[in-house]
């Protein structure tokens, strides 16, 4: 798991407030920057930005299970990507994408199975393509030479335990900025939290699970009449409609969100007071609301 000291956890919970649980998606990883925006929670251990990037990272594969390790999109100027380790204890395989074909890697299920004699040496060519597929006792490499024109997603299997390997990356300029970026997802498309909290995002692969914030109390009811009016108001654009007694209660929530809704109250926000004043002018000057 990756570490977050009590010192660290408490601090959270006292800038966010209330009930804190701290999760980790499966691909853990360990990054010196956060390359992911605050808004978003780091999925790969690789994350593919605008400008070509040459670095490496640490990451903890998951026992028993295949994970991906990096996306690449279409437009990129070139790919490498190597994982110290060898294809018998992890092997790496490079995916289509779109189609789910292995393109290289271990076994007769990939299109290409044989490892090239050196990383320098492309001696596969797919789609226009030409790939170097080179895999060792120590390393295993894959790169692909020039323009992508597919979407590579390069995954790695751990038939054992959980374990630490490094992965080396390079990659070229993107022909387009993709957000958010391979490597990363928005906050909230994470759904483990429970029901009643919702995940809050840094940029790192940590997410938390805190209580959604209340509504402002007394601040969120509106009162409008669907409907006509039997005031004798000139001018009245729904007077000849039925009347509809019984008043509607608009709520409504500004960068809030919670399960209830607050009393009516005439208190709440300037924005909240104009539109309440608006729909008061409208009750009473021309019956409510009506549909022809």
């Amino acid at each position: 798991l990756i570490f977050v000291s009590w010192r660290i956890r408490e601090e959270m919970k006292k800038l966010i407030g209330g009930t804190l649980t701290l999760l980790t998606v499966p691909l853990l990883v360990q990054s010196a920057t956060i390359p992911c925006s605050q808004k978003e929670y780091q999925t790969f251990p690789v994350v593919v930005g605008c400008v070509g990037a040459d670095d490496t990272a640490i990451a903890v594969f998951p026992a028993m299970k295949q994970s991906t390790a990096a996306l690449f999109p279409i437009g990129l100027d070139g790919m490498y990507i190597a994982l110290m380790s060898s294809a018998d204890d992890r092997p790496m395989g490079m995916y289509d994408d779109s189609t789910e074909d292995c393109i290289v890697g271990p076994g007769a299920a990939c299109t290409f199975s044989t490892s090239c004699t050196a990383e320098s040496d492309y001696c596969h060519t797919w789609n226009g393509m030409s790939i170097s597929y080179y895999s060792t006792i120590r390393k295993q490499a894959i790169a692909v030479q020039g323009i992508l024109n597919s979407k590579f997603r390069v995954d790695v299997f751990n038939s054992g335990p959980a374990a630490t390997d490094s992965v080396i990356y390079k990659y070229g300029n993107a022909a387009r900025c993709v957000y958010p970026r391979p490597g990363c997802t928005v906050c909230k498309n994470w759904d483990s939290c429970p029901e009643e909290l919702e995940p809050r995002c840094d940029g790192t692969a940590n997410v938390i699970c805190t209580d959604r914030p209340p509504l402002a109390a007394d601040q969120n009811w509106i009162e409008f009449t669907f409907g006509g009016s039997d005031l004798p108001t000139s001018g009245c654009a729904c007077c000849d409609k039925p009347v509809d007694p019984t008043p509607v209660q608009f709520a409504m929530a500004l960068a809030l969100s919670g399960p209830t809704l607050p009393a009516k109250s005439p208190k709440g926000s300037p924005v909240l007071a104009a539109m309440k004043l608006f729909f008061s002018w409208l009750n009473q000057e021309h019956g409510g609301i009506c549909f022809n």
